[in-house]
């Protein structure tokens, strides 16, 4: 589990739409959890990625939606069904369920906001941080949709303070490509230069090691300085000294 700086939500009253204080399963009747279900899959159907990427099942999708609007009892179970979808191996299926899920939160709101942000955000965020290993193509494809969902869902928080763990996921996520991109440029630097040494590390304790010579020599600078000026204050001193003495033997 990638932690994160953000504080969840309140529970109780304060808390909207929570599956285990206002929607517990046995409201659910068993054929709407079923026609749901349903309408999961096939919205999340799998296709091409080039067809994922431009829309949706739309009839699954509207179908979800007034569901949703008629029994919003069925709230975290759709959540719950997409995230399903999300973990699938298949990156097509995983592809169309994260633009599901953010579909299902601009229509639905706070109630589907908070669910996503408790039950599916981790999820979304571990699919979203840069791999060391190498991804195929549409697996690189759901990365970077997964990353620019994480950055899309920041905003949230300015609408409701409550939604802070969004605001988390993105500096997580910064911070995660960050590293990535260091990593990448010390390796591009190793090929392009091999003879060098490129390790980070090592450029570091470099850069620390010439900033620590660099102190040192400031420290020498000023120690002469304050040198020069002494004896210069010597000097000044010995000539006053002598002109008081010629002074003396010339008034006698």
């Amino acid at each position: 589990k990638i932690k994160m700086d953000g504080a969840h939500p309140p529970t109780g009253p304060a808390r909207i739409a929570s599956s285990n204080q206002w929607f517990p399963d046995f409201f659910v009747a068993k054929e709407d959890r079923q026609a749901l279900h349903e309408e999961v899959e096939r919205a999340t159907v799998g296709r091409t990625l080039l067809e994922s990427a431009k829309n949706t099942d739309s009839d699954a999708i509207d179908n979800i939606n007034n569901m949703l609007i008629d029994k919003p009892v069925l709230l975290p179970i759709a959540v719950k069904l997409l995230k399903q979808k999300i973990k699938d191996k298949d990156p097509r299926v995983s592809f169309i369920a994260l633009d599901a899920v953010d579909l299902l939160m601009q229509k639905h709101g706070p109630p589907v906001q908070y669910e996503v942000m408790v039950r599916v955000l981790q999820r979304v965020l571990k699919i979203s941080v840069p791999k060391k290993r190498q991804l195929t193509d549409e697996q690189a494809m759901v990365r970077k949709r997964a990353a620019w969902l994480i950055h899309r869902w920041d905003v949230l928080k300015e609408k409701d303070g409550r939604l802070v763990d969004f605001a988390g996921a993105v500096r997580v996520l910064n911070a995660r490509e960050k590293k990535a991109n260091e990593a990448a440029r010390a390796a591009n630097l190793a090929i392009r230069y091999p003879e060098r040494d490129t390790d980070l590390t090592t450029e570091r304790q470099e850069m620390r090691r010439e900033s620590e010579i660099s102190r040192m020599e400031n420290q020498l600078q000023m120690q002469l300085i304050q040198i020069m000026h002494s004896e210069d204050e010597q000097r000044r001193a010995e000539e006053q000294q002598m002109q008081a003495v010629m002074a003396q033997s010339l008034s006698t």
